[in-house]
């Protein structure tokens, strides 16, 4: 696999591990590639947890893509998650010169 495909797939793992539900173009985007559902296929057989689901809307049809992570162990603060998830989109950032607004 050359580089510029792991440098896409460790973007794209990053925004599932944050969260992030994605179609095949905002995955493009945020990969800074034309090959998501390649690297959606190759971190499912990798053992990677993705789910996905179909939307249907004005006759066209486009699927959305997410992780499926455990929920938190009992008694985690929410303040705890929040810092998880920022560490990982500011270490998305500083890597990939990505900005995700909310």
């Amino acid at each position: 696999m050359d580089d510029s495909l792991n440098t896409a797939k460790a973007r794209i793992r990053a925004a599932f591990e944050s969260g992030i539900r994605m179609t095949t173009a905002q995955g493009n985007r945020i990969g800074k590639t034309v090959d998501f559902r390649k690297i959606v296929s190759l971190l499912k057989s990798e053992g990677f947890d993705i789910q996905s689901y179909w939307n249907e809307k004005d006759g066209r049809r486009w699927k959305t893509y997410y992780h499926q992570y455990p929920l938190p162990q009992k008694g985690t603060r929410m303040n705890e998650l929040g810092a998880i998830q920022t560490a990982i989109i500011n270490r998305l950032g500083r890597r990939g010169g990505i900005t995700l607004r909310w």
